[in-house]
């Protein structure tokens, strides 16, 4: 079971996975989809901080752990990421013994 956490405010996310959906194919399937939906955040992220939009408190990937927690002043930041963590609730809609997913909205 992969669990995805996402803690939102206005100036940024604090977004924390920990876990393996499964070990069979299907799992190994879904895991590669969080992985790739992990690292896109985080490219999105180097992006938007080469172009000064954010400042990145840290990136850790690792396998059955990632950590990704930046702040920025940039709306349009924010909503990129959310638009890349879509793909986290769609799985754990489709996938829920695999993937569980916490949003919290912090002000």
């Amino acid at each position: 079971m992969t669990a995805v956490t996402i803690e939102k405010n206005s100036l940024g996310r604090n977004i924390r996975l920990m876990g393996h959906a499964g070990r069979n194919k299907e799992g190994s399937i879904v895991c590669a989809a969080i992985s790739m939906l992990a690292q896109t955040i985080a490219q999105y992220l180097y992006d938007a901080e080469c172009e000064g939009e954010t400042d990145i408190i840290d990136i850790s990937l690792k396998s059955g752990n990632a950590y990704i927690s930046y702040i920025t002043d940039e709306e349009r930041v924010n909503d990129g990421v959310d638009a890349i963590a879509t793909g986290f609730t769609l799985l754990s809609d489709n996938y829920p013994e695999m993937v569980s997913i916490d949003i919290y909205e912090r002000r």
